[in-house]
């Protein structure tokens, strides 16, 4: 979830958050902001669309699409065309996390990634995924046999980093 992000490039804390939500029609409370805030809850889907509006940005910029895809709970009745495609070995998705340290933040807070025109981090870094596939493949032809570890420098995790989910 990237909403402490967003508000944050707006300047947006979350008390202000909330007043403007109740403005538009929001009933939500500075608590339940809280909980959606810190991940407890998900919104509705009118506060999706409100907050999307607020932050200028699209509910996948706030969201990974595995945080509001509930299509995985449904049953094969429920889930019809989707059943379908399951079946067929449609793509899956699969939440990572990882630690990065403090330069390496405030990097992908700065507006880098926007600047270079990557729409947010999950895009940034399914591309640098295509890349370091590429060059796998142009080095040992795709079967992972160059058994070099992780060159120096980049974004490793720290002692005291935090974690965020990409």
């Amino acid at each position: 979830m990237q909403l402490r992000e967003k508000m944050h490039e707006q300047g947006l804390s979350g008390v202000d958050l909330v007043k403007a939500l109740c403005m538009a029609g929001s009933r939500m409370s500075e608590t339940a902001f809280s909980f959606l805030k810190n991940g407890m809850v998900l919104p509705t889907p009118q506060d999706a669309k409100m907050l999307c509006e607020l932050l200028q940005c699209g509910i996948f910029e706030l969201y990974d699409r595995e945080e509001i895809d509930f299509s995985a709970l449904m049953t094969e009745k429920e889930k019809g065309p989707f059943c379908a495609a399951e079946k067929r070995g449609a793509r899956k998705e699969a939440k990572i996390q990882f630690r990065i340290d403090d330069a390496a933040l405030n990097f992908f807070n700065s507006g880098a990634l926007a600047r270079l025109g990557y729409r947010n981090k999950t895009e940034w870094f399914r591309e640098m995924v295509r890349n370091t596939r590429r060059e796998d493949e142009r080095r040992y032809g795709g079967n992972g046999g160059g058994g070099g570890g992780r060159e120096k420098g980049g974004m490793g995790g720290g002692g005291g980093a935090e974690v965020y989910t990409i």
